[in-house]
């Protein structure tokens, strides 16, 4: 009985401990880890989030960006910082989903160690080459790679990234052989895309638009299921010969698993809340985003679905790094 009393007292205890945190918080910076470089889509969005929260909580939110190994040694750091709401971290399917079937020995578990906080947004990924590039759309690019079949290359912004797979998987759909060079980021592979020295590359529509607008490339063909209405000429993969083809990414706010529920609720509210202002939906348009409203508990729901789906994809399709 003595046990069972004293037992009772400590979950009392842990409880009220946490109430009083989540009222207190936050009550110092909050660090933002991004585990790609400067100029990615998750970065792009992990900064108009930063800003915003910044205002809303109080106190500065403070971007890092911890890039390498396709996002893992970033999400790892993240994954390991103290549960306290401090600590944040950017999260997308690539990191998430993608990389535990490709990373060897991969030092975190997707589901069991980041505690997901609110899915931000969709992103789908644009087939794009230089102005010059022989082909016009994805038609006359799958003949063009199958009249040399090994003998072209295309770019993406890391293995195991989105664009990384989204390739594969169009290779595995049209029979087309194509090789990949992975660059260290999307800036890095679309100037030597503009300059002729890789031909074509998938990349998301977020961290294209700037180089679309200006004409420094062209767009063949889109990864999502329906048009984007940031791109409407832009004719989907699946509408353009492979029937069925979507490929979409998403970015969101993740914490350490263990942060306490009151503090990822509160977080879940706010960047809920910045996602709906009027600024923020006009800086998601002009970028490519789309948003994405989900509770913490739906966004663990799909994350713990696609590791699943998305792994038998690429086993299915034998995608390796390389």
């Amino acid at each position: 009985m003595r046990f069972i009393r004293l037992f009772l007292v400590l979950i009392g205890f842990v409880l009220m401990t946490t109430a009083v945190v989540a009222q207190t918080y936050p009550s110092r910076p909050i660090h933002l880890i991004v585990p790609y470089p400067p100029g990615q889509s998750i970065d792009i969005m992990g900064r108009l989030i930063a800003d915003k929260l910044s205002v809303a909580l109080g106190q500065p939110v403070i971007v890092e960006n911890k890039a390498g190994a396709g996002g893992v040694i970033g999400v790892d750091a993240g994954a390991k910082a103290a549960p306290d709401g401090y600590t944040l971290i950017m999260i997308s399917n690539g990191t998430l989903v993608i990389a535990p079937w490709l990373v060897e020995k991969i030092p975190f578990d997707p589901v069991k160690d980041v505690t997901p906080i609110a899915n931000a947004a969709s992103v789908a990924h644009v087939l794009v080459a230089a102005p010059d590039f022989p082909a016009n759309n994805l038609a006359e690019f799958v003949a063009w790679a199958k009249a040399k079949p090994g003998g072209y290359y295309y770019a993406s912004p890391g293995s195991g990234s989105t664009q990384h797979l989204t390739m594969e998987m169009l290779k595995t759909r049209t029979g087309i052989n194509i090789v990949h060079v992975p660059y260290k980021a999307s800036p890095q592979a679309q100037t030597d895309i503009v300059g002729g020295h890789v031909p074509v590359m998938f990349d998301s529509v977020p961290a294209l638009m700037t180089q679309l607008s200006a004409g420094k490339l062209k767009a063949l063909a889109i990864s999502s299921s329906a048009r984007s209405p940031y791109l409407p000429d832009v004719p989907t993969v699946a509408e353009s010969g492979v029937p069925g083809f979507e490929s979409v990414g998403w970015i969101g706010v993740g914490a350490p698993a263990g942060t306490p529920a009151p503090i990822v609720q509160r977080l879940n509210a706010e960047i809920t809340a910045i996602l709906a202002t009027a600024d923020m939906q006009k800086s998601m348009k002009t970028l490519g985003f789309v948003a994405i409203n989900e509770s913490p508990e739906a966004f663990a729901a799909r994350i713990k679905s696609e590791v699943t789906s998305i792994g038998k994809v690429i086993k299915d399709a034998n995608i390796t790094l390389n």
